[in-house]
């Protein structure tokens, strides 16, 4: 970052030998008292002006007194040439006057400005410029980080009911109106491509395991932006409001061998460790004198019938369980023709290995990759 600074001068052109660039000042975020100036370029190449009191910034204030040397560009605005220490900022104009109006809120303040909630699909953009300057200039945007990582699941708790809100709102949809096109229960719920791509850049990886397993489960044909269009193609599956979609041309490479090789090992996980510990705890312990129970391993255990039940689950193994498992003993027992100490052992072992599969996303989608 180039810092300059600027001394008054009575001269109405630049000194000689300065090199001298047009702005303006913002007309709202130029306190002529401030101590300091920051100079960001807005989309028509034109500098524009912030003054500021460098004390309204903690630890960053030391940053900006630091700019106090005599530099070699002067601003020339139409009130005239620009005096005080200025410092070039590398972010747009919009991003930095986007910061400067709300870092200083608290949470529900900023909600309550811009008139979002934590799970907007959008939060990632409207949000995005304050955050990435704050950690960029290592300034202190606790509450923004703590909104933003809020309206994804820690926990396999929080995930279940965030999935159970989205099933209601997309049944209510439904029944309310019908299948509308462009309008869907992913609308009020956060984006996760979005989502990942802003948590890389500050550094909150506490989100990630949760977006990359949502991202796991969308088909990469269904594309957020694509699907709104008046004129795109709509498949039933496409079009249905518990359908989801995702930003993919936010990903990097990197993300998508992220999701590929998460995904993987997700397979992995429910073919060689679940499915095995149910078979190897229904021989060990059936009941049934004639060991019927295990002629019915491959209905129990059998990852293509689940798929066929439920196609929306595709790739969503958490949901699979929690609909195939989580309910009483007896029902398991008639729906799979197994006796009661198999249907115990299958539905103790599905929602222990549930949780440990949400436990084991981070390292699935190599969240905290070794140094």
């Amino acid at each position: 970052m180039l810092a300059t600074r600027f001394t008054p001068s009575p001269q109405p052109h630049a000194p000689f030998n300065k090199h001298c660039e047009l702005a303006t000042r913002h007309p709202t975020l130029y306190d002529v008292k401030g101590d300091v100036v920051l100079v960001a370029r807005q989309t028509d190449s034109l500098r524009q002006l912030f003054r500021v009191h460098s004390n309204q910034f903690g630890q960053w204030a030391s940053l900006l007194q630091a700019a106090n040397v005599r530099g070699t560009v002067y601003y020339l605005t139409p009130e005239g040439i620009e005096d005080g220490p200025c410092v070039e900022m590398g972010d747009a104009a919009d991003d930095v006057a986007a910061f400067l109006s709300t870092h200083k809120l608290g949470a529900t303040e900023l909600l309550d400005t811009w008139g979002i909630t934590k799970h907007d699909p959008a939060l990632p953009s409207k949000i995005g410029a304050i955050l990435r300057i704050s950690h960029r200039y290592q300034l202190d945007s606790q509450n923004m980080r703590t909104l933003f990582c809020s309206a994804w699941p820690q926990s396999l708790a929080e995930w279940d009911a965030a999935d159970r809100k989205f099933r209601s709102i997309a049944t209510n949809m439904v029944e309310t109106n019908g299948a509308i096109p462009g309008r869907y229960a992913e609308d009020n719920f956060p984006e996760a491509a979005s989502a990942i791509r802003l948590a890389q850049d500050v550094d909150l990886p506490e989100i990630i395991p949760a977006a990359f397993y949502h991202l796991s489960r969308i088909p990469v044909s269904h594309d957020w932006d694509a699907r709104r269009r008046p004129t795109s193609h709509r498949s039933s599956r496409y079009l249905a409001p518990a359908s989801r979609s995702a930003k993919w041309n936010l990903l990097t490479s990197a993300g998508f061998r992220r999701i590929l090789h998460g995904r993987e090992k997700i397979l992995e996980f429910m073919v060689d460790n679940w499915a095995k510990s149910v078979f190897v705890a229904c021989h060990a312990s059936c009941s049934n004198p004639s060991r019927e129970c295990l002629m019915h391993y491959h209905a129990l255990t059998s990852l293509h019938n689940m798929l066929s039940e439920d196609e929306e689950a595709y790739n969503d193994p958490l949901r699979l369980l929690q609909r195939r498992f989580s309910h009483p003993i007896a029902t398991i027992q008639e729906r799979f023709n197994i006796c009661k100490t198999c249907a115990e052992s299958a539905w103790r072992i599905s929602m222990a290995k549930r949780a440990e599969l949400w436990d084991l996303l981070p390292d699935f989608f190599d969240v905290f990759p070794e140094q």
